[in-house]
């Protein structure tokens, strides 16, 4: 059963979706994970079933943001000559964390 809190004044917070799209994207930060694998388990798991206009805006935001991590030109992982540089990788910490709140997105 899904678990979307509705704030009073904001939109829809998806606890599930929002702990599905965290730990993807700490896989994938961590090179655990390659840049197809996040991308096609974000479609299946984070952001399928629902229409566009249901979801937790921070979903798509993020993700949004992390398109800009990776080539999507051949497959990788964030490693090596891919790394994320430290000041990014802050960045994705901060992300993750936020997708842990209640907090919704603005």
């Amino acid at each position: 059963m899904a678990s979307t809190t509705h704030t009073r004044d904001g939109p829809p917070v998806d606890r599930d979706r929002r702990a599905r799209l965290a730990e993807l994207l700490r896989q994938f930060a961590s090179g655990r994970s390659t840049n197809d694998t996040y991308e096609d388990r974000f479609f299946a798991e984070v952001f399928a079933g629902r229409p566009a206009a249901q979801h937790d805006p921070a979903l798509f935001a993020i993700w949004s943001r992390s398109w800009l991590l990776y080539s999507d030109l051949r497959e990788h992982r964030l490693v090596g000559r891919y790394a994320l540089p430290a000041a990014v990788r802050r960045d994705v910490c901060r992300w993750v964390v936020f997708l842990h709140t209640n907090v919704p997105y603005e």
